[in-house]
């Protein structure tokens, strides 16, 4: 009774926000000549950052601007929700679907009412006006092995024959495995895993139509290895380089723009001494045609979690806050030199020089969960 009665609450407070939302399109320039259009969150798990990112969505979907949404997740494992919106799959268990498919940020009421959103959607719409989900991460070697042992068995058998029974066989075990990590592999097993991995790579070059979507499984696969292989002080470069180099192989043929979502942090544009983010490599590529909007809050109703920055440039000191409005639009091109929360790093907080990170900052001067 207490999870229905949750479920009613969370899609009326979702329907409220929509409402509120209505027209917020038209606080942005120029979205409809853009390729990229990136929203952020200062802090992941927060349900009216949530609910803003997929009603924007559902905005420019409604005003046909994309039709695209892609998610800092995990691209073989969003294969699998895109099948479920695409109506491939039959009726099936969401709940257990984001829990098998997606990172647990993502897993809230707001997205479990957007997937059933866009299958209802896509039920009535030609294969090419439906919505289409994608993620862009590729940390998890086993989720792109569960595609493309997938695809070997049913679309290309005969390649068994071309690759080592012990490289498959290893292949398998770690598709099935719960615990699945690289340093739990023998020295033995990781040479293995190199040597059919470079095998796959060219077998797949050669044999299979480089048009099939498998070969990003592939490319992800090989990413992974990369990533589990790479140095602690330099992981997060790796990733985020390889974030990009996905993103960009799935929006290739794209001629309208694209919605992305992701933590503050991965789609500003700039980089750092250490750091170079995914969007720092998008901007680079695509210039002004990659726009930034990055969300930020004052404060959360009845926590002390997330207590002031003590900084004299804090953003919500420079905001001229108006009765009975909650959300604010800020255009960064000259708003000089302020911090914003940055959740994820050990400062806890982000510097912006006007619109070098964002070009617009979304603010809540209340979040309440």
């Amino acid at each position: 009774m207490i999870k229905k009665t949750l479920i009613i609450l969370s899609i009326f407070c979702f329907t409220s926000i929509l409402k509120a939302q209505d027209g917020f399109i038209n606080k942005f320039e120029n979205l409809q000549d853009k390729k990229i259009i990136a929203v952020g969150e200062s802090v992941h798990a927060i349900n009216d950052f949530a609910n803003w990112n997929i009603n924007f969505f559902k905005e420019l979907v409604l005003n046909d601007i994309t039709k695209i949404f892609m998610l800092e997740n995990d691209f073989s494992n969003s294969k699998q929700i895109n099948r479920y919106i695409s109506g491939e799959l039959e009726t099936i268990d969401i709940d257990n679907l984001m829990k098998k498919n997606l990172y647990g940020v993502w897993r809230s009421y707001a997205m479990r009412e957007f997937l059933e959103w866009s299958r209802k959607y896509n039920a009535e719409k030609s294969k090419k006006d439906k919505i289409k989900f994608f993620g862009f991460d590729s940390q998890c070697g086993s989720c792109a092995m569960k595609e493309i042992l997938k695809f070997i068995n049913n679309n290309r058998p005969d390649l068994k024959t071309k690759l080592s029974n012990e490289g498959l066989k290893l292949l398998s075990e770690i598709n099935l495995s719960k615990n699945y990590n690289l340093k739990k592999l023998t020295k033995e097993e990781q040479d293995l895993m190199e040597q059919t991995l470079e095998k796959m790579n060219q077998l797949f070059e050669k044999e299979i139509d480089l048009d099939k979507t498998i070969h990003t499984d592939l490319l992800a696969l090989n990413h992974a290895w990369e990533f589990e292989n790479a140095n602690p002080l330099n992981f997060t470069n790796i990733r985020d380089r390889n974030m990009a180099i996905i993103f960009k192989e799935i929006i290739k043929n794209e001629t309208k723009p694209v919605l992305m979502w992701a933590h503050n942090g991965h789609i500003n544009k700039s980089k750092t001494l250490f750091y170079k983010p995914i969007g720092y490599h998008l901007y680079e590529n695509f210039g002004p045609n990659y726009l930034a909007i990055g969300l930020d809050f004052k404060e959360k109703e009845g926590s002390n979690k997330f207590s002031p920055i003590d900084k004299s440039n804090w953003i919500a000191n420079k905001i001229n806050y108006e009765a009975n409005k909650n959300i604010f639009v800020l255009e960064t091109k000259n708003i000089g030199r302020l911090a914003i929360r940055n959740y994820g790093t050990s400062s806890g907080r982000m510097k912006l020089k006007n619109n070098n990170q964002f070009d617009y900052i979304v603010y809540f001067k209340e979040i309440k969960n």
